[in-house]
């Protein structure tokens, strides 16, 4: 949270200042690697690693005022999580105390709706923050434990709702709807041929819990670095 009020901060300082750049609205075409985590009281004892995960999508870039314009944007985005679990911790039928893996894969559609201000240039190459609002549809949701048997073996479960095991007695049951959260980071893009290319570093902050029937709350983190370009219209 303390990421993204900085960086809004940052662009709204940049927005006070006197600035001129001309500009033409954009259809953009984006896709990259997303690495997420999940924040929730239960597994702070755990190590969490990042679930890599794409994403892939389309945005119209608007130009509004001076240095400031605004990014719609609809994509298909992968969260999730990774992170070490015995198998006696899944408490189901299997080999007891066989370290493995738990994977939680999470993909959804995402509408976003982002602030766009120029950091720096605005000619042929600039730089430039995105801060804004972003609601994602779930489309679906994984849960599977593996655990290696032997040298080209392995024993692995696999859950039909979507809940995750922090231990034999504890699991987080999820909602399957709507995900609401803020995204801020940092983008350059360079002019050729008359298309733009750009590279973008987000990070995605859930704002609403994604527990199923309240209790600790459960929100995803992610980072995400894409390329992309766009073509002028209008």
């Amino acid at each position: 949270m303390t990421r993204l009020l900085t960086i809004s901060l940052a662009l709204a300082l940049m927005l006070a200042g006197p600035a001129s750049l001309s500009a033409q609205s954009t259809v953009d075409l984006r896709f990259g690697v997303t690495k997420g985590t999940i924040a929730a009281g239960s597994l702070n004892e755990l190590e969490q690693v990042p679930r890599t995960g794409f994403t892939a999508g389309l945005a119209a870039t608007v130009p509004l005022a001076g240095r400031f314009g605004v990014r719609l944007g609809l994509n298909y985005a992968g969260r999730g999580t990774t992170y070490g679990l015995s198998s006696s911790a899944v408490g189901r039928a299997g080999p007891s105390e066989i370290p493995g893996t738990l994977t939680y894969r999470r993909d959804y559609i995402e509408v976003s709706a982002l602030a766009r201000a120029m950091l720096f240039g605005g000619g042929r190459a600039s730089l430039y923050g995105l801060a804004g609002p972003a609601l994602a549809f779930n489309r679906r949701c994984n849960v599977d434990f593996r655990a290696p048997t032997g040298p080209s073996s392995s024993w692995g479960t696999s859950w039909g709702r979507c809940e995750i095991p922090v231990n034999r007695s504890t699991r987080i049951q999820l909602e399957e709807g709507a995900d609401f959260g803020g995204i801020a980071g940092i983008g350059a893009d360079v002019e050729a041929w008359d298309v733009r290319f750009s590279l973008e570093v987000l990070y995605y902050l859930g704002l609403t819990s994604d527990n199923h029937g309240g209790g600790e709350a459960v929100r995803h983190r992610v980072r995400t670095v894409q390329f992309g370009f766009s073509l002028p219209f209008g």
